[in-house]
């Protein structure tokens, strides 16, 4: 599983606007400082704006800020905007479909943990711990569970 380049440069234009505070941002701007293709970035934020993480703002000054508070925005949020798909392989978390006649792969517990434990931590990042510096991998403890 990796990211793509689109959570990567949404959560990056994110930050930016968090950054930014109540000021909104031109997208050029965003596309500029990122070395983002423009019609791309737009692509984001039309996703962006339909998950409800950032509103549009007409006139002089305008662009696009976030819709709250960078602390209430958490990394996940902006995967799952712009559909960002994370998961570690094919195995459904039920069970089946992994490996041959729909059976559970002799991988599948791990996986499902690591897939649990990715989305758990980019649930516990927000945009301001980016934005700020305050959290990095250190402030997290896996939750590692051994499932039978």
């Amino acid at each position: 599983m990796f990211l793509t380049t689109k959570s990567q440069y949404a959560v990056n234009a994110m930050v930016d606007l968090c950054n930014n505070g109540d000021v909104a941002l031109k997208l050029a701007a965003i596309a500029y400082n990122h070395n983002i293709d423009a019609p791309y970035l737009e692509k984001i934020f039309a996703m962006l704006k339909a998950g409800g993480l950032v509103v549009a703002v007409r006139g002089p000054g305008g662009g696009y800020r976030l819709s709250r508070p960078g602390n209430e925005i958490a990394i996940i949020d902006v995967a799952d905007a712009v559909d960002e798909n994370i998961k570690m392989t094919r195995c459904k978390r039920g069970g089946g479909g992994c490996g041959k006649d729909n059976e559970i792969c002799s991988a599948h517990h791990a996986w499902i943990v690591l897939e649990t434990n990715i989305k758990r931590y980019l649930g516990s990042v927000t945009l301001q711990d980016m934005a700020s510096g305050r959290k990095t991998y250190d402030d997290f403890s896996l939750d590692i569970k051994v499932v039978s």
